[in-house]
């Protein structure tokens, strides 16, 4: 359940299936194949990111998110520890609080 969660947790909103106010495809690029997600992380909520299945952007999520926090916090280290952590907390704040948007929520649950 918990590696579950880390998976499903960590990309908040790199999946299709997230809201509409956190996604924008590239519109410079025609080709719909080669065309670039643009995530609007600022927009995304616990709800968005409950919604995401795809493991590998999941995982790049929760980096992403983690790397953004710590950076706002002058915290320059990386712990995969902390990573499970932060994705255990994620889960519980977020089913508890889907319309909360993902940053704030990741703020939480780092505690800062």
């Amino acid at each position: 359940m918990l590696r579950a969660f880390i998976i499903v947790a960590s990309i908040a909103c790199f999946a299709v299936a997230g809201g509409d106010q956190c996604f924008a495809k590239d519109k410079k690029k025609k080709n719909k194949e080669t065309s670039a997600q643009i995530v609007d992380m600022s927009k995304c909520t616990c709800q968005d990111m409950m919604n995401v299945n795809d493991e590998q952007l999941i995982k790049a999520s929760l980096i992403w998110i983690d790397g953004y926090v710590s950076g706002k916090s002058g915290d320059t280290t990386v712990s995969l520890g902390e990573l499970e952590t932060l994705a255990r907390n994620l889960e519980s704040y977020c089913k508890s609080n889907p319309s909360t948007p993902i940053l704030d929520a990741a703020r939480r649950s780092k505690g800062r």
